[in-house]
């Protein structure tokens, strides 16, 4: 099936992320509802832009947090890695399925600390 994509949205800000702890500050909750950030989106490509990279090379997991109304957040799942993420700056994706009405992601540095902004970029059918 063909797709087209939409205006990239910060899903997170940039922000330094300690090894083994998941980062949450800066989120911006994607909207998939009419007139959303994410509106009709069937698909979200997840980019982590790694600025300050690791000094080893490591991964980092991709969490989402689900809601329907916008203020009741589901707990937090892991629903995709970044793997491969090395010694310098870079760009790392997952592509997610059936997206949420709303849902905020958040991300967690294995291993060793590094500073990346999270992007997102809606998809639909063509």
């Amino acid at each position: 099936m063909a797709q087209t994509f939409r205006s990239q949205v910060t899903a997170q800000s940039s922000q330094a992320g300690t090894a083994d702890t998941r980062v949450t500050a800066g989120t911006t909750v994607l909207n998939s509802e009419s007139a959303g950030n994410a509106d009709g989106a069937y698909e979200v490509l997840v980019e982590l832009n790694v600025t300050s990279a690791p000094s080893t090379a490591t991964y980092a997991k991709l969490y989402v947090e689900e809601s329907n109304d916008g203020t009741n957040y589901a707990t937090p799942k892991v629903v995709g890695v970044f793997l491969g993420i090395g010694t310098s700056a870079g760009r790392y994706s997952v592509r997610l399925h059936n997206v949420s009405p709303k849902m905020r992601l958040t991300w967690e540095p294995i291993g060793y600390n590094m500073t990346a902004t999270m992007y997102a970029r809606p998809s639909y059918p063509a």
